[in-house]
This record gives structure tokens, sequence and C-alpha cells, in this order.
């Protein structure tokens, strides 16, 4: 994988990490990358393609252009680089000097230096144009023996010698007694790199992050600078011989000669680039790696290295476990609980207030694996380590204990630190969870005691906050809150109720052997059921051995139990689509297992109702007088009142199975007091959302377990096919 960042002269410099400005507790001082992924993390999202990927090291390069932060610097001090300056010195000889730092670059290993000068004050020939070699100008007329027969210096002869400086000692950045040509040989105007590589020079010195800051050179300075020494031709630029040489043509009155040049720079900037590789896989040095591979968690950050997490070191964060079969299991969904001033090993009970139906009923139940962190690391709690559970899997509003290990830490960085973290984790259908609305620490129950109460005390729930203290004061509880509602009460039965219960416990016995024993068993024990179903030798979305569906009428062996919920009771539900919640599915399953014998309840299946949607397309004419608008909501409401009354009425039943004829709803629209006539008719039956039969002249259920139901929504066309 390779990722590419750019950044402009128009972002703000890098800096040094800080977590102040920059966010996060991230263990490190220099500047980092920060790499997020974004969008929607589906189908071939970066995280699914990589996310697998494992890694043994990092390369990292980096490339910056056009440095003008530098600290330039000559034998007479410090210069100017906003204005042309004299890189060496008014009167330059061989042996001049100059300086040019960079913080920001020499701290670093680097793996290229090129830095650029644009020369200035360029001298002209006799003709008053700026000439492109130097020679041009030194020897134009008869100036030859300017500076003697002998002294024709070319663009080509002056070199200087460069040194890098490291630990106090200037290093030959070439090789010994090498120089490097500072002005372009064919037009001296023309801009002058100087390239250095580290394999054809010696700038590779390490790396030194901790570089102090400096404004300029000094003996005490220990890195940070490159020095050009000038070094050819050995009479320079002819200063040193230029007065001796005018007083003797003056003298001789023969033709003076040309002023000496004077090199100016009007513009130099540095570039560099660094290579570095990042070895998580090495333990060598491990504590003086200044280089650090994070992954970024959702609730905080970790540094990934073989020493710190083991020999899997995977690109991006890892969402996952391995199971006590040894099994991986990839987590869909993470809760996260931060515990405050707790003291390992210590109990603690959490009580989880849950949007109760919240789930979503047509998925399978879902088992949530708990985890403590320890040192960044989640760790699953034992068996005997989780010592009570109500919530069915947060299915229900209840209590959970815990008990905390010793090795549970509270200083860690993938979370805040200060509190001790305890994770919950499913694999797959995050939506068979219940929507969690709060969390409390220090929970308990209290359970009614009689003592010779009103007989119908138990019909209504004791209010939230009712309860507000002990009965007999502790001095280690502080305060008591009820924050809810009580729950689970019941009047004692009727003389009705008790006959019926009787009587049907006289027949099945408290065995579920027959249809009719499953039903009844369902019917007495879960009130908020309103009717149940049984299929025998049937079998729906269930899961084999090797994890395949299987959908069969004609399955020996196994038993499927549909189950519908009172109508009366529910709230914020779908009245065209009323389903039981997950948590009382797994709960009448449980109950029936109890009552079955083992070979049934190994394919025992406990669902809701396959709702077969009936839609109806056409287009209408009401009687004049009637307001369109209005009249097609409420022929809309009716027929879905009249497709699905026991949603509207009380004593209308839910039939299970069945058919309807379209001519039986046309003729319903048709006797409408406010429809006039209606055209283009046309019925559809929405089997699921992945199946529909168009333009049918009769529905008929699927299965079994199928119950026809009005859709949502009817269509009423706004033209008519007939003129």
């Amino acid at each position: 994988a390779r990722a590419r960042v750019t950044l402009d002269q128009s972002v703000p410099a890098v800096v040094d990490y800080d977590s102040k400005i920059h966010g996060g507790n991230f263990d490190a001082k220099y500047p980092m990358l920060k790499i997020k992924a974004k969008g929607d993390f589906s189908g071939n999202h970066i995280y699914n393609v990589l996310h697998t990927a494992k890694i043994k090291s990092i390369n990292l390069r980096a490339v910056a252009k056009g440095l003008k932060n530098l600290v330039l610097q000559n034998d007479n001090g410090l210069l100017d680089p906003a204005k042309p300056f004299e890189p060496f010195g008014p009167t330059p000889v061989k042996g001049s000097r100059f300086y040019i730092g960079c913080h920001e670059a020499f701290k670093k290993d680097l793996y290229l230096l090129q830095f650029f000068i644009q020369w200035h004050n360029i001298p002209t020939d006799s003709s008053g144009n700026i000439v492109t070699k130097l020679q041009n100008y030194y020897n134009h007329g008869n100036l030859s023996d300017t500076f003697g027969k002998s002294y024709d210096p070319k663009n080509e002869d002056f070199k200087a010698k460069f040194d890098i400086l490291n630990n106090y000692n200037w290093l030959d950045l070439l090789s010994p007694n090498e120089n490097e040509e500072i002005f372009h040989k064919d037009d001296i105007s023309i801009l002058k790199k100087f390239n250095f590589y580290t394999d054809s020079s010696n700038l590779s010195i390490g790396e030194k992050p901790d570089l102090e800051e400096f404004s300029r050179y000094t003996v005490e300075s220990d890195r940070g600078f490159i020095k050009l020494t000038l070094d050819k031709p050995n009479r320079a630029f002819g200063h040193s011989h230029y007065a001796s040489l005018f007083t003797e043509q003056v003298v001789d009155k023969s033709t003076l000669p040309v002023e000496p040049y004077t090199p100016q720079i009007s513009a130099i900037g540095l570039n560099y680039a660094v290579i570095e590789t990042i070895d998580i896989a090495s333990t060598t040095d491990f504590d003086k790696r200044t280089s650090k591979f994070f992954h970024i968690m959702p609730f905080g950050q970790q540094e990934v290295h073989t020493k710190l997490t083991g020999d899997d070191i995977y690109l991006l964060p890892q969402f996952k476990h391995i199971d006590n079969d040894g099994v991986e299991q990839t987590h869909q969904g993470e809760f996260y609980i931060g515990l405050k001033d707790l003291d390992p090993p210590q109990n603690v009970s959490l009580l989880f207030k849950v949007a109760e139906g919240s789930a979503d009923p047509e998925l399978d139940k879902q088992d949530i694996d708990w985890f403590y962190l320890d040192d960044d690391i989640w760790v699953p709690f034992k068996i005997d380590e989780i010592l009570s559970d109500t919530t069915n899997g947060l299915l229900t509003t209840g209590i959970i204990k815990f008990s905390l290990p010793k090795e549970a830490t509270n200083n860690n960085s993938i979370m805040d630190s200060g509190y001790h973290w305890i994770m919950g984790a499913v694999p797959e259908n995050t939506d068979a969870i219940c929507d969690v609305m709060e969390v409390y620490a220090q929970a308990g129950t209290a359970s009614f005691k009689d003592n010779k109460n009103d007989p119908t005390f138990l019909a209504t729930p004791l209010p939230a906050k009712t309860i507000s203290k002990l009965k007999v004061k502790e001095a280690e509880v502080k305060s008591i809150e009820q924050p809810y509602a009580s729950f689970g009460g019941k009047v004692k039965e009727s003389d009705k109720e008790f006959y019926r219960r009787v009587s049907e416990r006289l027949r099945h016995k408290a065995r579920g052997v027959s249809i009719w024993d499953y039903e009844r068993l369902i019917l007495q024990e879960f009130p908020e059921v309103y009717k149940a179903k049984c299929i025998s030798h049937s079998t729906y979305d269930y899961k084999d051995e090797n994890n395949k569906l299987i959908n069969s009428e004609f399955a020996p062996g196994y038993v499927t139990v549909i189950v519908v919920p009172e109508l009366k009771n529910l709230n914020a539900v779908d009245p065209l689509k009323p389903r039981v919640s997950l948590n009382t599915l797994d709960n009448i399953k449980k109950f029936l297992n109890k009552y079955n014998s083992p070979f049934a309840a190994e394919k025992l299946k406990v669902i809701n109702p396959l709702f077969e949607r009936i839609q109806v397309k056409f287009y209408v004419e009401f009687h004049t007088g009637y307001d369109r608008g209005f009249y097609e909501n409420q022929l809309k409401q009716d027929i879905i009142e009249y497709l699905s009354p026991w949603a509207f009425q009380d004593g209308e039943d839910i039939v299970f199975g069945g058919k309807i004829h379209r001519s039986v709803i046309l003729n319903f629209i048709e006797e409408r007091s406010y429809v006039d006539y209606l055209t283009d008719f046309e019925m559809n039956h929405i089997i699921d959302d992945s199946s529909t039969r168009y333009n049918v002249e009769e529905a008929i259920a699927t299965t079994a377990r199928s119950i026809l139901v009005s859709n949502d929504t009817h269509e009423i066309l706004t033209t008519s096919s007939c003129t």
C-alpha cells in the first residue's frame, strides 16, 4: 500500500507533535502523519480491502522543496536573504567561506540535499551586454593580460569545497580535496543547482531529532550547517591583485584593468529528501527508537510493535478476538464502558436500561463477548468472572455483575486514561441488540414482600423514585436511587384463570408433545403473546451444522412456532406488521425446551410471522364536490383498514394463510360513497423485500407462517389510460 501527501506553501509549517495543539495522547514528540479513512465502510472501502494486510516495516519518504528559512553567514557575519548579498564577502579570496544552515533539514538523516543559487549583479562586456561567461568579461578588448597572460578564468574554473558539520567537526561532503563548480558552465545567469546524494557523497550522518534551534554558526555549533569554501582559481576573482595591477597600469599609462567581479546572490533555496524505515518487527535498540507506528482506535491510539503487541502486525486496527474454540471472531460492533475509582480485584454490578423491543426480531440472537482492558490489550472475561446476567444479552433491562481481576489497568492509551474499561462485542447483526439508553453502576434489585397488602397492589408498577432509602441504614451506603418503575409483578389469578390453567395442565401434562401442547404452554406463560401457531415438520431460516439456511415445510423432526404479540399492549411498533421482541422469542424457546424432548429442542425455531403485503394501484374519479386531495388519503386509509382490520378494530382476528382476489378489493373501493369510478386497477403481491408478484388476479399466502396484510402505501394514479 502506498499513500502520498502533498502540502503546498499555503499550509502551515509542519511542527513537532503537541497534544494541546493536535489533540490525542500519542507518546511522540516529533512530527506525525495521521491517515484516517472516510466514507461508508461497505463494499470496496479501503478498510475492507486492507484490514487483513500484515506488515513488518514502513518506508517513509519525505521531500521538502523551496525551504527559505535558512541561516546564511560568511566570514564577516550574518547575511540577510531578503536582499542581494555577497556570500564570500566584498573581497573574496581563496579560502573565503559561506555557511548555509537549516534546522529542519540537518536534524534529519538526509538521503538527498539540493540547494539552488541565483547569481546577481553579473558584469557586462565592452559593449554593455551582460556576459554569459566570465571569460568574456575578464578578457574583453586588449585586457587579456590583466591578471597575467596565463590567467584565463572560465565559468567552470570557479570552484568551492563543500563540508557538512557533524558533532562539532567539519566533514568533507565530497571526497577529500574534491570541489565543485559554483557557476553554470554555459551561462552564469542560469540558476545553479547543487545536488548531493548519500550514495555519492558523505551526506548521511544520521539523525539528531532533538537538535536545538539556532540563529547563527559559532564555534560551539555541533550540527545544522554546510560550508562552501572558495577553492579555485588560486587568484579567486582577482581582488587581491587588482590594487597593485591598477597602480602599475596607471603609472605605465596603459589601459586600466576591469574591476574584479564580486559575486552576489539574489535568491537561494534548499530542497531535501529523507528516506526512513520503521522496522516494527525488530527489537534491536527498541528503547532508542524515534519513529513509531500507531493505530488510531475509536477513542484513543495504540503504538504497534512486535515487542508491544505481538508478532502479527496489521496495517489497520483490528476489531476481533479468538474464541474458546480457536475460531477468529470479527467484531461488527463494540460497546465501551469506563469505570472510575475502581480498585481491582473488585466486583461491579451494572444496570443496563435498554429500549425494550428495539432489537430487530427478524435477526438471530447474538451472544455478547465481554472483555476488560489490560495494558491496551482487550482480555476476555472468564466464565466465572461474569457472575450474573439478567439482560439476556442486552435484550431486556437488567443487571450484569462482573468480577474485574487485578490485571485490569486504568493507564491505557487506546481508551481514556484514569478509567477501568469494559467492552462488549458482537460478531454480526448489531441490530439484534437493543439500544442502550443508560448504564448505572452499583446496581441491585429489591423484591416485593407481601405484608398483607391489597391483593391488587401488584397490578400497578411502583413508580420510579419511590424507593429513596434503606429501611435499616448502612454506614457504607451514602444514597439510594430507584431510576425506573418496578417490573414483573402479577396479581393472584382469578378462579376462571385457575380452572382454565388446571384444565389445560391436565391435558398437556406440562409436556410439549402435540401442536396443541406447544400453543397452550406459550399462551399460559407469556401473556404478551396474542396467538401462537405451531407448525410441525417445518423450518424457516434454520441454520444447519454447515451454517446453511434451510426453508422447508416438509422437514421431519423440525418444529417451528409462530407467535403474534398482544396488539392492545404494543407501543411504537408497525401496527401492520406486529412482531414479538427478540427477547421474548428467546425466552419462549428456552421455556419450551424445558418441556419438550431433547431431539425436538435441538431443531426448535420460534419466530415471527412472515407478513406478505398487498398493494393496489389504480386511477379513481370521485363524485363532484369531493376534494381530491383529502379523499385520496381517505381512500388509502380505508383500503389499509379493510386489508388489515385487526390493526384498527377490537375483536378482529389475525388469520394465518388465506387468499384474496383482486375483485374483492375492487368491489370494496367501488362501494365507497365518495367514489364515482376507477380504471387501470392492478394488485401486487409483495412476498418479501426481494420477491414481488405484479398485477395478480389472486394473492395466496406462500407459507403456513404467512399473514396477508395491507402494504403501508397504495398508489393512486394521476391519469387514466382510458379516454
